[in-house]
């Protein structure tokens, strides 16, 4: 068990490339850890206030909820393949297969982008303070907190 790892506020987990990510909501950065001991492999600047992880199977994809935008980096190198510019406060992320899907706390939103680029930003009305996003293989679900609702997405 490792209590003294240089995490700050974690606000997101995700296993993906054979790595533990931790989405750090205070101090703006993602931590990679060894899935096999826990040690701190690496540490990524991102934008401001990541709180959500998700992986497209090259590149991790975190949202920033103070500063409204998506980074998306390299699993390998941590090298930033861009930041996009999404809804109010987005929350979490899911990937489809093609798209990336964010969840807009503040304006009650999904917005949905081209995992390979970040272009083609789509937005879909959800229910009021969507936080939760998840991929079915089929649809995308989303957990709207303020109207106690789940709504269901059909690319």
């Amino acid at each position: 068990l490792h209590d003294a790892l240089p995490i700050s506020a974690p606000d997101a987990i995700l296993f993906a490339a054979n790595h533990i990510w931790v989405a750090n909501l205070f101090d703006d950065t993602v931590t990679k850890l060894d899935s096999k001991n826990g040690d701190v492999v690496a540490v990524f600047t991102v934008g401001d206030g990541p709180a959500g992880l998700a992986f497209d199977g090259a590149k991790i994809w975190v949202t920033n909820r103070w500063e409204d935008t998506i980074t998306a980096f390299r699993a390998k190198d941590g090298t930033i393949r861009g930041t996009f510019a999404l809804g109010d406060d987005p929350q979490r992320i899911a990937f489809d297969g093609r798209s990336m899907w964010v969840a807009n706390y503040v304006d009650g939103t999904v917005s949905r982008l081209r995992a390979t680029n970040g272009s083609g930003a789509r937005t879909y009305q959800v229910g009021e303070h969507p936080q939760g996003i998840i991929y079915d293989g089929s649809s995308i679900w989303v957990a709207n907190s303020g109207s106690n609702t789940v709504s269901k997405i059909t690319p």
